[in-house]
């Protein structure tokens, strides 16, 4: 393998060797009399003679105080051009705009440099385009380049000039492969300076005190989990425990039969008591932590309640009660309050869709899911074929055409749609409703509306997106090679005590919480006091992601219940939503290693060919005539192999 890394790197080597280092000896004719027709090695040695000759000169003390201070204002205005212009043209929201910003700017970087100095020439002189400018101004005319003044605000601004463009297309390009989702979350949960490893939560330092054991934490690059994840593997240097052992290829069960990953069942009863116990506490708990029916290999983020769901059409109440509206409750209503907006509000997008086309709480209204679910909560399917989806994708479409979507939603990142609903240029979206109410939070008046989710009738029975599964992910396994089997396995169990689960869900009592009522509530410390954000707070004193035994975000986020009751009442008021279950929602299901293979292949052909059709459907590049064609094209993909696939993974999680 190493002999073609080093052909590939090849060409690169030879080219800094003819292009850069070779010609690094022509800084030899500094020390000679040279002379082209004696080349390199004939031209006479006179050592330091020319610097001498230069720092005795009348012009020595100028020419060095002129490449100071150019080199300087360079560094000062001429550097930070091209990453403030990446930045401008980064927010700009029309697509064409932006493309033919960035064409403007980049293009004097491609002219010679003769012209670059004859387009100055015409443009300083007398009466040339600048001293026009300045005649306008009420200033008088000059030769500029003859001002001494003037040199090298002319030589910096005109190099600015000709490269800020060129230079802004790396920035660019960086801004871009940022993930959005990093950006927000940096944001709202206040992830920054404030805490950098997990050996700064003082709930793990407390943990630590009063289990007597001792961890070191690795933590990987935020987005390269899953590559570093395998690095390690495949280095055999695999820590004591891991979070995430679903990268391992094959899942947690191939793992262990590879021996990577211990089998707990010998050890969890003894060390996991606590583990254990709320394993098989329920035929659906166990069916959800327990792998063939009998063996516990990973630890599991239990949820205590039922999930309070999240995400909800969002919009402004006074909006609302200018249309004449209350709240939303159908399709219709919804299509109705678009319609004002588009004929009311000047500068307003009424609606912006995810980059995806595909909104989840829109498409329940016709009572279908994307990707795969249960049918009638019995039989699995794959939505984007059902007839349903057509729907759906006539009524995205209808209102792209009428103006309800706005015409800019495949360029605006995640974090600048919610940017642009805060501050008033969004009039709807799908989002988190503490999300939102945590931003809007930071000053703002707004006072915002979490809809019930939308029917396309009156009554409509809803079966979407409230999962009713305990099991919430965020695995942990426990390495085999390790040698501290039971100390890990304890330290683990500890999230699952009474103790553990009142530390990890709410943090140190007496600091972040207090006890009223046999309730625990967070302080104002942790809910107002200034020093931290509140995310930074939040990650300081209590534990977000982790095996544990979690309890409802109506309890234990900070970030709801900072906003007060205004959140948890929206978030709670449609949490009893007696026509909303989530029979549709497929169970964590474990495929074999050869399924898990299949299905990945089949998925990744259907996957690209769906997300490219949604969208031309919905933006009128394809006709909905052709669903149909659509839908056959999927089938050639091998859709129903995968649907089978995960039928037969289903039946395995009922039994």
């Amino acid at each position: 393998m190493n002999k073609y890394v080093y052909l590939m790197a090849l060409p690169i080597v030879l080219y800094y060797i003819l292009f850069e280092y070779i010609p690094l000896g022509g800084v030899v004719i500094a020390f000679q009399d040279f002379s082209p027709a004696k080349g390199f090695f004939g031209s006479d040695w006179v050592g330091l003679r020319h610097f001498a000759d230069f720092l005795s000169s009348a012009y020595a003390s100028r020419v060095i105080k002129n490449t100071i201070l150019i080199n300087l204002y360079e560094i000062l205005f001429e550097f930070p051009a091209p990453i403030i212009l990446a930045l401008l043209i980064n927010e700009i929201r029309c697509s064409l705009y932006k493309k033919t910003i960035q064409t403007i700017s980049y293009m004097p970087h491609f002219i010679s440099l003769v012209v670059i100095c004859g387009i100055i020439v015409d443009f300083t002189q007398l009466n040339g385009l600048i001293n026009d400018v300045i005649v306008l101004l009420g200033g008088e005319r000059s030769i500029l380049l003859a001002r001494k003044d003037m040199f090298r605000t002319i030589f910096v601004s005109s190099g600015i000039w000709q490269h800020v463009g060129w230079g802004s297309i790396i920035y660019l390009a960086t801004l871009s492969r940022i993930d959005p989702s990093l950006i927000e979350a940096s944001v709202i949960d206040g992830a920054s300076q404030y805490i950098r490893s997990y050996a700064e939560n003082e709930v793990y330092q407390e943990m630590e005190k009063r289990t007597g054991i001792q961890m070191e934490y690795i933590h990987p690059a935020s987005g390269q989990e899953a590559e570093q994840f395998n690095i390690m593997i495949a280095s055999g240097e695999i820590p004591d425990t891991i979070q995430g052992a679903n990268y391992y290829k094959g899942g947690i069960q191939k793992g262990v039969d590879d021996g990577v990953f211990l089998d707990l069942t010998p050890y969890a009863q003894k060390y996991a008591p606590d583990y254990y116990k709320l394993v098989y506490s329920t035929p659906n708990i166990k069916r959800q932590c327990v792998f063939d029916g009998e063996k516990i290999l990973a630890f599991f983020r239990i949820k205590t309640e039922k999930e309070v769901p999240f995400e909800r059409i969002l919009t402004r109440r006074d909006w609302l009660a200018e249309a004449g509206m209350q709240e939303p409750g159908t399709i219709a209503d919804w299509e109705a309050y678009l319609k004002y907006i588009r004929e009311n509000k000047e500068g307003v997008a009424p609606y912006v869709l995810r980059k995806s086309g595909i909104e989840p709480v829109s498409l329940a209204a016709y009572n279908i899911m994307a990707g795969f679910y249960l049918k009638d909560g019995k039989q699995v399917a794959y939505g984007q074929t059902q007839p349903e989806f057509r729907e759906y994708l006539t009524l995205m479409n209808r209102w792209y055409n009428a103006g309800y979507i706005s015409k800019d939603f495949l360029s605006l990142k995640e974090a600048k749609v919610l940017a642009e609903f805060i501050g008033g240029r969004t009039a709807v979206i799908e989002d988190a409703v503490s999300k939102a109410f945590v931003n809007v939070r930071a000053g703002s008046d707004i006072d915002l509306v979490s809809t019930p989710y939308p029917r396309l009738n009156p009554g409509d029975k809803l079966h979407c997106y409230v999962s009713e599964w305990e099991n919430s992910g965020s695995d942990t396994v426990v390495s085999a090679a390790t040698e501290y089997k039971t100390e890990a396995i304890r330290w683990l169990n500890y999230a699952y005590t009474r103790e553990g689960s009142m530390l990890f869900n709410y943090g140190i009592e007496g600091k972040s919480y207090v006890m009223e009522n046999g309730e625990p509530k967070f302080t104002d410390y942790m809910l107002k006091d200034s020093k931290y954000p509140l995310g930074a707070k939040s990650h300081i004193l209590k534990v977000h992601v982790a095996p544990k035994l979690c309890d409802s975000d109506m309890k234990c986020n900070p970030n709801v219940l900072a906003e007060g009751q205004k959140s948890i009442d929206i978030r709670m008021k449609w949490s009893d939503d007696k026509d909303v279950d989530g029979q549709y929602v497929l169970p964590p299901l474990r495929l074999t290693l050869e399924e898990s293979k299949a299905r990945s292949k089949i998925m990744a052909d259907v996957d690209t060919y769906v997300s490219e059709m949604v969208l031309k459907f919905i933006i009128g590049e394809e006709p909905l005539s052709n669903f149909d064609n659509f839908v056959n094209r999927i089938k050639e993909l091998n859709i129903d192999e995968a649907v089978q696939i995960t039928q037969k993974a289903y039946e395995r999680y009922m039994q």
